[in-house]
């Protein structure tokens, strides 16, 4: 058992029971590599993008250029907090801890040939 958190003013202790020694970010690593997909939950809307739980612990940004096949205002025109999507890891950043995700990787790459106007 460990303390979560601890809060003197409420004279209230998180306590958990969690197995404290497998690392999210292990357990990232040794998934998932740059290229594979990953059925992602969104957990985060920004202005600039997306942030998607990989594994529980570790999140990847989708940049709002990766969101769609198309310009979009804002990531909320086409994702909800709480929604899973495949997105395509395209960088990981192992010093920084920092993974990149790609929703348009996946839709563009069903499409081989250039579509026509």
């Amino acid at each position: 058992m460990y303390v979560i958190s601890f809060d003197p003013e409420k004279r209230k202790i998180s306590l958990g029971v969690k197995d404290r020694t497998q690392n999210p970010w292990d357990v990232f690593m040794n998934t998932y590599k740059v290229g594979d997909v990953a059925n992602v939950r969104i957990v985060k809307l920004m202005t600039f993008g997306a942030f998607a739980e990989v594994v529980p612990g570790v999140d990847g940004l989708i940049h709002i250029s990766q969101i769609a096949d198309r310009r979009i205002d804002k990531p909320s025109d086409v994702l909800s907090e709480g929604q899973m999507v495949d997105a395509k890891i395209t960088a990981i950043d192992e010093e920084k801890k920092k993974i990149s995700l790609s929703i348009r990787a996946l839709l563009s790459g069903e499409e081989e040939a250039p579509v026509e106007e």
